[in-house]
């Protein structure tokens, strides 16, 4: 028996006839000695032994072990999952967490949480309602207080 006749475990891989280590994380070993990377812009777990290991980092989406696309505007991303924003939200490109969904002009609400549309006599933007100064109004859903007279 010669060193260089062992096969490593799923999970595993060696070199030059070493000792079986620990796929690395951000690949996957499916047993022997060969070592693959994940798709660009994909990670996976220490030990992976398969491409199905490895999910698209945030701010990207894809299928498991497949390719990754960057995050489109009015969506956030992450665990290789699109998610759209909420009603009356938005996002830039490239979003990883649903509070980096914000109010559209003339909603209100919390980064992430319900939009809810601005109320006569104030207006809002980037999710903050403000009153119009006293005596001048504005009509439901303004978004600038040049919209209040």
């Amino acid at each position: 028996d010669n060193k260089t006749d062992c096969v490593c475990s799923p999970g595993w891989y060696a070199e030059n006839g070493q000792s079986c280590v620990a796929c690395p994380a951000g690949s996957f070993c499916e047993g022997g000695n060969r070592i693959q990377t994940c798709p660009a812009h994909g990670s996976s777990p220490l030990n992976s032994n398969s491409s199905d290991a490895c999910t698209c980092d945030p701010a990207w989406y894809g299928p498991q072990g497949g390719n990754c696309s960057f995050c489109e505007e009015g969506s956030w991303c992450f665990g290789g999952k699109k998610n759209s924003c909420p009603l009356s939200a938005w996002s830039e490109v490239g979003a990883w967490e649903i509070t980096n969904c914000t109010c559209v002009a003339g909603y209100k609400g919390a980064d992430g949480g319900t939009c809810t549309r601005c109320q006569e006599g104030t207006w809002c933007m980037f999710g903050d309602e403000h009153n119009c100064t006293a005596g001048s109004n504005s009509p439901a859903q303004s978004w600038n207080v040049t919209q209040c007279i």
